[in-house]
């Protein structure tokens, strides 16, 4: 069973303000990782709800259906126990104490027609900056039941985004209340994990996941590269237990070869393949398959993770005997997974990769982008770095 926070924490304030607060419609929940912002929330919204009317309409919201089963119905259930938190997933429905609540996943505007017909009670919103605003502010509008109240719980993201502008910057407008966690909110975490957390992010990411902050994503993507330090020469033999590769295919752009090798506790990038059919000759899927045969060698690896909108080369490797996958293309994850692995020491690069390393010290933001609040690296000279990305996110 979960631990109450202790009465001086921030997770307690929200529990008990906003509970209390009866002039306030709207509660957001903006800040760090791990930062018991899902917490405070959660035991808020039971609180809530099963102190509440019976009969009412409510609704809870996530990214996804999965997501949010895993962020908060998961810990709700071992909160209040089994016998008082049942989902019925065939129907997208959560009963908490005994009250039934809706569940919908709200990761693109297809969401919207879930919930701009019906008018909710009370609202429940996980991950909700990773909403289009069209879904976000329908369900708002549709909180005009007398006594409506809404929570949402959110990591930031760069300061134009329409939930800081909109909701957060405007919260004595709209009538919210605006909690931002930090890490050392979290009065649950030793401050040797915390300390440990803290070294694993840097940059941008250290601003937002441990500081709490809405920062802008500006400069250089990998600001924490430093070829002094992540650069080897030549390709470690010995003690190697583990081998990926990561592709990423252009019919007129370059196709990318990438080889990685973990050594105890590091990968290492340890040989390319770069073919720019601009500048040098055409090739077929089948002249290309047969390349990376020989890049291969002889060793079998663990996945090979190609561009999922390369079908026909898939398709072409899989009928050679490759055992290759569409790659996880989730750009932002694996930019973030690649500068933390930076920070930690864990990702090395050979300088058998000259094309990488080049990538690695010019890939941007793109300050158009970050200007309306989005989150885009600048989509140039990035073919290595997408191959290194599919590699990164088949490590997990």
């Amino acid at each position: 069973m979960w631990k109450l926070p202790p009465p001086e924490s921030k997770a307690a304030e929200v529990w008990i303000d906003s509970l209390e607060d009866e002039d306030s419609k709207l509660f957001l929940l903006s800040g760090a990782v791990r930062s018991t912002k899902t917490v405070g929330s959660l035991i808020t919204w039971a609180d809530r709800v099963g102190s509440g009317p019976v009969n009412v309409p409510r609704v809870m919201v996530g990214n996804t259906e999965r997501t949010l089963a895993r962020n908060c119905i998961d810990p709700l259930r071992e909160f209040v126990g089994p016998k008082h938190c049942h989902l019925n997933s065939g129907t997208g429905e959560l009963f908490l104490f005994g009250r039934k609540i809706y569940l919908v996943g709200a990761n693109n505007i297809g969401a919207l027609p879930k919930v701009q017909g019906p008018t909710f009670y009370d609202a429940y919103c996980d991950e909700a900056a990773t909403y289009p605003y069209e879904v976000f502010n329908m369900l708002m509008s549709r909180l005009s039941l007398p006594g409506s109240k809404a929570w949402a719980t959110m990591n930031p993201g760069p300061p134009a985004h329409w939930m800081k502008k909109n909701f957060i910057d405007r919260a004595d407008e709209i009538r919210a209340r605006v909690w931002n966690f930090e890490l050392d909110d979290n009065p649950f975490l030793t401050q040797e994990y915390k300390d440990w957390l803290k070294s694993t992010y840097t940059g941008l990411w250290r601003k937002r996941m441990i500081e709490g902050k809405w920062a802008i994503a500006e400069g250089a993507v990998f600001g924490n590269f430093d070829p002094d330090k992540h650069v080897v020469s030549g390709r470690p033999v010995e003690n190697m237990d583990q081998l990926r590769i990561g592709i990423d295919y252009g019919a007129s752009n370059p196709t990318v070869f990438l080889k990685a090798c973990r050594y105890k506790t590091k990968w290492i990038i340890t040989d390319e393949y770069y073919h720019r059919p601009k500048e040098q000759n055409q090739k077929t899927n089948s002249q290309y398959v047969a390349d990376l045969l020989t890049f291969k060698g002889p060793l079998y690896p663990t996945s090979i993770e190609a561009d999922p909108s390369a079908a026909a080369f898939i398709f072409e490797a899989r009928k050679a005997g490759l055992n290759v996958h569409g790659a996880n293309n989730d750009v932002l994850g694996g930019i973030q997974k690649i500068a933390n692995a930076l920070e930690a020491g864990t990702l090395l690069i050979s300088d058998n990769c000259p094309n990488l390393i080049e990538e690695m010290g010019s890939y941007s933001w793109d300050p158009k982008a970050a200007a309306q609040g989005i989150d885009k690296p600048i989509k140039s000279g990035d073919h290595a770095i997408d191959a290194l990305k599919y590699i990164i996110n088949a490590i997990g």
